[in-house]
């Protein structure tokens, strides 16, 4: 209704593969506050958002959070973050997709900022592949800082499912860079990291859990 009450629309792909898959781990690029709400509107199946927590204690976002069953997690606390991280590879078992903006914020300027790794340790976890969601044009449609929505083409692209190759760090690095690279042809924004980190040439610190990986 809202969306409607606003004049937008969104132009929708979904990949094949994706569409007959369950059992799998969203991860889609963040640059505005109507991010969530499209999601939610033209996704062809409901999912679990997973958000970080302290924003289930904001009085608007927190009840719409709440109330679609979104999964909080700890970003700062360690011991936290570790017990929510086993949790959420548990919830990875069912048959709702959880999903994720691994770039954990987003910001006035346009570009894909570097992913955390979160997600795609989940992933890697529960043995689930991982279905990039590329949205395009809602930074221009509700910039950060504004509350109203201007008029725009909007589209959302659910591309192909990338399987994980392994377990260990090295397989969520890599199953990271698919997915980004993936979205990131389809966002219509440039990359804000740079080359020789999208190379694989640096490896992420052993010691980085999901309070540093998830937003």
């Amino acid at each position: 209704m809202f969306l409607k009450l606003a004049r937008l629309h969104a132009d929708v792909e979904i990949d094949p593969r994706a569409m007959t898959m369950r059992n799998v781990v969203m991860v889609a690029n963040h640059s505005s506050y109507l991010d969530g709400l499209i999601l939610l509107a033209v996704l062809p199946q409901p999912v679990r958002f997973v958000a970080k927590r302290g924003l289930d204690r904001h009085w608007i976002s927190g009840r719409l959070l709440r109330a679609i069953g979104t999964c909080f997690v700890e970003r700062r606390e360690y011991r936290g973050s570790i017990e929510d991280e086993q949790r959420l590879i548990g919830q990875a078992d069912g048959d709702t997709p959880m999903l994720f903006f691994p770039e954990g914020t987003f910001g006035r300027g346009a570009g894909l900022l570097p992913f955390r790794l979160g997600a795609f340790r989940v992933a890697c976890s529960s043995g689930r592949a991982v279905v990039p969601v590329a949205l395009a044009g809602m930074r221009a449609v509700l910039p950060d800082g504004s509350w109203i929505p201007r008029r725009g083409p909007i589209s959302v692209a659910m591309l192909s499912p990338i399987a994980p190759d392994g377990l260990d760090l090295g397989a969520m690095a890599r199953l990271r860079d698919a997915a980004r690279s993936a979205i990131l042809t389809r966002c219509g924004e440039p990359s804000l990291v740079a080359r020789t980190a999208q190379s694989g040439k640096s490896e992420p610190d052993q010691k980085q859990h999901l309070a540093e990986t998830s937003s």
